[in-house]
């Protein structure tokens, strides 16, 4: 929204302005040049520091010139474009704190609660980054919330501080860039170091981005380099450990050595001391069959009591049930009572300010009649010195008449023109005096207006505190009875909760007990066939089920001077397995070969049957190294094609005793039973062998061998297929032994959280039940302080409407005097006109009647001055009178409210005793009902005694039955702890031993141990690994882990140098170009600087230097002075108006290199004589042609430059309106 207003200026007078030169739009390469770089095209302000209300500020193409006085808010322009550019520091934008942008608020004027600003840029070639380059323009928006939240927006879409500042790096456009230049910024580069003075030239150079991406990969090279010296000390820590592993696993062989020595000694203690465990267990049971006894008789006679006891709980429980409800119904009285007390309070506080309300106006009036008995006698007094006042005014004119008279005898026509001059003055004088009433009348009128609006103002803010806080009040009763509605309806929903939390837990202990006992029954399964297992193993291993003489060959090496003797390692059996089923088949079709010794060599045979033969320890047989069966091919393909099942395809067997597997069973075929085997042998007689899988066989030549093996289980290959069925199950069962240990888990861990969580919704219910009673009481305290408060509003609304109706008369009151006002002003003015007319044609005839003249002239100088005072005194008298009037009619009033006041505090001294009397009676059913509720809880008490009573005796019965079933528990606990001792021992036992518990005394205890020197070696081995110290068991597979470890960092840590020096050749490559880019741009301002600076002084020169050439990219930037006359010197030398013109020149130079899409310039001017005016003038020009100017300035000569000039103005205190013009439109 823009506001046009007519400047003073001579826009006629436009093209003749010094200096002026139009620019060539269509033709001008520096136009051409801008255009290829964003421009500013407006500014809209909302709610930043003095622009209240939405403001738009358009800037043209070219010089844009902002106005107006001192304090109106000029520069709060040039703030907003530095805040929206991402201006962070609150000094930068001349305020305390950054709140200080967000308007005040000023009088009439309410603060707001938040600041925005936006800055809208074209975008016509692109010059913005490629994600905005669809956009024809681009608005960067800023909020400011009072709460100190902050926004930031690129085309209404939030983005992040970092995004704006990126938008504007290396443009020269931002709020620490050189596009917005202040008198306090020319004043920076005059002081600031050097260091801090190469900022400029690192923004022209446009290598900020440059330094961004240095310091990120600053970051991340010391990143890099601090996780390889962690990649170090961990390498270092994890090669330290290897070579101690490496020692630990040979200690860990010795271990092992010692450790089974030192079982086969802990195994024979073990087993003593399971005998001793089992005697002791079976006197311990004997002993708690007896005291079982005893506790269920004391358990019986408890039950008894216990029942009695309920009864007796049950009718006390309903005494308290009635005591309840008179304890309700005294908290009801209560709170009726607490509710009376309240309200006999809110009428004690407005009797108390109506009272006080009296006393005011009684107070007023008192002062009003005082000021009446004051200026009652002086308005009297002025009554009488106008009267006065009129006498003397009459002698006097008197004497000018006799005067008159004197001159008139000279010359008649002079007479009766002063007569007529003089009737005219009269005439102005009345009309003169008329127009001091009319004013008078006004300044009263608006004194009344002053006095009736302070006090519709103080009634205006009493009547929005009231409706703000009756809205407060209806909010928070709304809000109260929502809430107390919600809070019983999560109160329902926390019950049905817990109800189902319950619910889940009782499913769960289910559950969860199922899976124990299923559990404790599967380890029980699995413990026992482990055992098993072991004691089939110990049957194999010990070959208690070969035959005498081939145990006698396997265990022992026969004793004799013949070294040649040979070793038997293996039999038959030991090389074969069968599929499950088939043992018993292959055992018969084997017979006696099942057991039989392989032999490398048929003497072996020999040797082995002389030695059983020797020693007589039974018979063997022996397979030499090659059987002969000529027919056994034969027959095996006859099976083949008749597609029987061979025997043998159920067999598998070692290599190397292969040939007599084939040569034993090749030619028997497996049946299901004899009938179907003989069927099958009357088919094909005398070529095959039969064998069930029960173990009958039919021979090749018809002999049937059959019936019931003593114990089919004891065969050697049974046994094996058993181990090997016996270890699947383990494993099997080992998996879902492990899946329910997971379900117990899961299940534990549920029934955790399920009790937090009950446990959690409990603490919840109560605090909910207490909320919703605050809620309730919330709501009641609402509605109670509501009510006095609408009676006010009212009464405030009718004084309202008595106002309005006042102002309105006062109004057309204040009409009627500004037209009589006007019609008097007309008219003094015509004889004004009349009187100057006059004096002029009888100016001649004056001269010659001087003498008389002059008498007359001092004559009615007194009579105007008598005149004059008599109409101050008239004046004077008219004002009093008109506000003894006022006074009285106020005084009027005041009576009527007193009255009203009385009438008041009747009605409320009524409503005080009435609720006296409610309270009175309150009081009297409360003390009656104490009464009960106190009878009823001796009752209660009485009750409670003789449930005492009970509970003692019980307590007795209790204590006793405590005691017994403590005997029972202990005896139970002792008998347990005898058992687990056992289990635990057996179980011990049972790893480490094949045998069945019932075997294990017989075995181990032969009655000839010496146990005392069993634990002699059992301690001098202990003392040889107690000598080892710690042992670590799994050294060897920490050591592959560590070395695994130790080659994965290794990798990493080659990974780490890798990227370090790629990131050291990124810096270097940074600084160079930041380096060529910084010295280019330092050479080339330093150029233009030798141009601006002699334009600025008129002659002279400066230079420009580092202070450290080898460093350019850290060095500062000083510079070197030789104004006109004067010897080059630094610029801290120079007075205050040359090192302002040095810093412009500074200035105008880097926007001659760079120029940036648009430039602030803020009262740069200010410190410019008449003659650098003009040469900051033309260099303004110069500039113009690639940047848009905004001039802020008092001085007319900048102004004539502007094609376009915004007026900002004041004209309500705090609030700031802009108005503009443009020059070329008023052309």
């Amino acid at each position: 929204m823009l506001y046009f207003f007519p400047l003073q200026i001579h826009f006629s007078h436009y093209n003749s302005w010094p200096g002026r030169r139009p620019i060539d739009r269509d033709s001008s390469e520096s136009y051409r040049r801008a255009n290829i770089q964003v421009k500013l095209k407006r500014l809209e302000l909302n709610g930043f520091k003095s622009f209240p209300e939405k403001t738009v500020v358009v800037f043209p193409k070219g010089i844009s010139g902002v106005v107006g006085p001192n304090g109106c808010g000029k520069s709060n322009l040039v703030d907003a474009v530095k805040w929206v550019m991402g201006e962070q520091s609150p000094r930068q934008l001349r305020g305390k704190g950054m709140e200080d942008v967000i308007f005040a608020g000023s009088n009439g004027k309410s603060s707001v609660g938040m600041a925005e600003v936006s800055l809208v840029l074209e975008n016509d070639n692109g010059a913005i980054p490629k994600e905005y380059a669809d956009y024809s323009e681009v608005v960067i928006t800023r909020r400011l919330y009072r709460d100190g939240e902050s926004e930031y927006a690129i085309n209404n879409r939030p983005c992040r501080l970092k995004d704006i500042t990126r938008l504007f790096m290396d443009t020269g456009v931002g709020s620490k860039a050189y596009s917005v230049i202040e008198q306090g910024k020319v004043g920076a580069i005059i002081d600031s170091k050097p260091e801090d003075r190469r900022h400029w030239i690192e923004e022209a150079a446009g290598i900020s981005k440059y330094k961004s991406q240095k310091n990120e990969t600053v970051r991340k090279l010391e990143a890099a380099q601090q996780n390889l010296l962690r990649v170090s000390d961990v390498i270092n820590e994890v090669k330290r450990q290897m070579n101690s592993l490496h020692r630990q696993a040979k200690k860990a062989e010795r271990f092992k050595e010692l450790r089974k020595k030192s079982k086969e000694i802990d195994l024979t203690l073990l087993v003593k001391e399971y005998q001793e465990l089992l005697e002791n267990q079976k006197k311990k049971e004997e002993e708690l069959g007896i005291q079982t006894e005893k506790v269920e008789k004391l358990r019986e006679e408890w039950q008894e009591e216990e029942i009695r006891l309920d009864e007796s709980a049950g009718e006390l429980s309903e005494l308290e049930r009635q005591l309840r409800e008179k304890q309700e119904a005294f908290y009801r009285l209560k709170g009726e009572q607490d509710r009376q007390e309240a309200l006999k309070e809110k009428y004690e506080n407005e009797y108390r300010g109506a009272e006080r309300e009296m006393g005011e106006n009684l107070q007023e009036k008192k002062e009003i009649e005082r000021w009446l008995s004051e200026n009652q006698p002086r308005e009297a007094s002025l009554a009488e010195e106008v009267r006065r006042f009129s006498e003397v005014l009459g002698r006097e004119e008197e004497e000018l008449r006799k005067g008159e008279a004197k001159v008139g005898g000279a010359k008649q026509a002079l007479e009766e023109s002063r007569k007529q001059g003089e009737r005219t003055k009269d005439l102005m004088m009345e009309r003169m005096t008329e127009l001091t009433r009319v004013r008078n009348q006004r300044t009263g009128l608006f004194k009344l207006r002053e006095e009736r609006q302070r006090r519709s103002l103080r009634q205006g803010e009493e009547r929005d505190q009231t409706r703000e806080r009756l809205r407060f009040l209806e909010v928070s009763a709304e809000e109260a009875e929502k809430a107390l509605e919600e809070e019983k309806n999560r109160l329902e929903g926390l019950q049905e909760h817990i109800l189902r939390l319950r619910h889940q837990g009782s499913d769960l202990n289910g559950l969860l007990k199922e899976r124990e006992e299923r559990l404790r029954d599967l380890e029980g399964r699995q413990k026992q066939e482990r055992a098993q297992i072991e004691h089939l193993r110990g049957l194999m291993e010990s070959r208690q089920l070969y035959e005498q003489g081939v145990r006698a060959l396997l265990q022992q090496r026969p004793k004799g001077d013949d070294p040649d003797f040979p070793e038997f390692s293996e039999v038959l059996v030991q090389g074969l397995e069968t599929e499950p089923g088939c043992e018993t088949a292959v055992e018969a079709a084997l017979g006696k070969a099942v057991q039989a010794l392989p032999v490398e060599d048929p003497s072996w045979a020999i040797q082995g049957i002389k030695f059983l033969k020797r020693s007589k320890e039974g018979r063997a047989a022996f397979l030499p190294p090659r059987p002969r069966v000529p027919e056994i091919e034969k027959v095996a393909a006859h099976i083949r094609e008749k597609g029987w099942v061979s025997l043998l395809s159920k067999v598998k067997a070692k290599e190397e005793i292969l040939p007599w597997v084939e040569a034993l069973l090749g030619d028997f075929v497996l049946v299901e039973d004899l009938e179907e085997g003989w069927k099958l042998w009357n088919d094909d007689p005398g070529r095959v062998s039969i064998v069930t899988r029960d173990g009958d066989v039919i021979g090749s030549q018809g002999i049937l061998f059959g019936g019931s093996p003593s114990r089919p289980e004891s065969g050697i290959l049974f046994q094996k297929n058993l181990i090997r069925k016996l270890e699947e199950g383990i494993r099997d069962r080992a998996e879902a032994i492990g899946q329910i240990q997971e379900d117990i888990r899961v299940l534990m861990e549920r029934r955790a959280a399920l009790d937090k969580e009950l446990e959690r919704m409990d603490t919840e219910r109560q605090e909910r039940e207490k909320k919703a009673l605050e809620w309730e009481k919330r709501l009641v305290a609402c509605r109670e302080e509501a009510k006095p408060l609408k009676r006010r509003l009212e009464m405030l609304r009718q004084e309202e409407e008595e106002y309005r109706e006042l102002e309105e008369k006062q109004r057309e009151e204040e009409e009627e005097l500004v037209a009589q006002e006007k019609e008097l002003n007309a008219l003094i003015e015509r004889l004004r006109e009349d009187m100057r007319k006059r004096e002029e044609t009888t100016a001649e005839l004056a001269r010659r009647l001087d003498e008389e003249r002059q008498r007359l002239t001092e004559t009615y100088a007194k009579v105007s001055a008598l005149r004059e005072k008599g109409e101050h005194i008239g004046g004077e008298w008219k004002r009093l009178k008109e506000l003894i009037g006022e006074r009285r009619l106020r005084l009027g009033k005041l009576s009527e409210r007193i009255g009203a006041g009385e009438a008041l505090k009747a009605a409320l001294q009524k409503n005080r005793e009435e609720v006296r009397r409610r309270l009175e009676g309150l009081k009297e059913e409360v003390t009656a009902l104490e009464g009960r509720i106190e009878d009823h809880r001796k009752a209660i008490e009485e009750k409670a005694r003789q449930k005492e009573e009970q509970e003692r005796e019980l307590k007795e019965i209790r204590r006793r039955l405590g005691e017994a079933e403590d005997e029972e528990n202990r005896l139970k606990m002792e008998w347990a702890q005898l058992r687990m001792k056992t289990e635990h021992l057996v179980s011990q036992v049972a790893e480490q031993t094949p045998l069945p518990p019932e075997e294990w005394i017989a075995h181990y205890l032969k009655g000839d141990e010496d146990l005392t020197a069993l634990k002699e070696k059992r301690r001098e081995l202990k003392e040889k690994l107690e000598q080892l110290g710690e042992v670590n068991l799994t050294a060897l597979e920490e050591f592959n882990a560590f070395k695994e470890r130790y080659d994965f960092l290794h990798a990493q840590e080659e990974d780490l140098l890798k990227s370090i020096d790629t990131l050291k050749k990124a810096i270097q490559k940074i600084n160079a170009t930041s380096k060529e880019l910084f010295l280019s741009t330092f050479k080339a301002i330093q150029e233009k600087m030798n141009e601006v600076f002699p334009i600025l002084f008129g002659g002279g020169s400066a230079k420009l230097f580092l202070t450290d050439e080898d460093d350019p990219l850290e060095a500062g930037v000083e510079i070197l002075v030789h104004p006109p006359g004067k010897r080059v010197t630094n610029m801290s030398l120079l007075s205050g108006g040359e090192k302002a013109l040095t810093a412009l020149s500074l200035l105008f130079a880097t926007y001659l290199v760079k120029p940036s899409p648009f430039c602030l310039l803020d009262e740069i001017d200010a410190f410019l004589d008449e003659a650098n005016v003009e040469r900051f003038k033309n260099l303004v020009r110069n500039i113009v042609r690639d940047s848009q100017i905004i001039l802020i300035t008092h001085n007319r000569r900048i102004m004539e430059m502007a094609d376009a000039l915004y007026g900002v103005t004041m004209e309500q205190p705090g609030v700031s309106k802009l108005v503009s013009v443009r020059l070329d439109q008023r052309q």
